[in-house]
């Protein structure tokens, strides 16, 4: 499922427990103009990123850890995982193989 963030109140985060899935995650709030509690651009290169256990209050445009939000009690916790970011370069593990086993070893072979 494609994350749109429209459906979203303000009780939710992101969760993104690496820097490249921040980053794709900056990527996605720019294409929808969203921006940081501070009026900038959220920059993909430059999400803030802590550790695995980051978290992006994107409607407010903040930050924190997921025990922080868990802590609080009133915010539900999204798993970057659970959507398909593929239109923003990432590539999840339930994206379809567009070869086979075979095609991809000839493939190698030629090189």
């Amino acid at each position: 499922m494609k994350f749109n963030y429209i459906y979203y109140s303000k009780q939710f985060v992101m969760h993104c427990d690496t820097k490249e899935k921040a980053e794709i995650f900056g990527r996605y709030l720019n294409s929808v103009g969203l921006r940081w509690s501070s009026g900038n651009v959220y920059d993909p290169d430059n999400m803030r990123w802590s550790s695995e256990y980051t978290c992006y209050r994107f409607r407010n445009g903040t930050f924190g850890s997921i025990e922080t939000y868990r802590d609080e009690g009133h915010f539900n916790i999204l798993e970057f995982d659970e959507f398909d970011w593929s239109a923003f370069g990432w590539i999840t593990n339930t994206t379809e193989i567009a070869f086979s086993f075979d095609e991809f070893m000839d493939a190698c072979e030629q090189k």
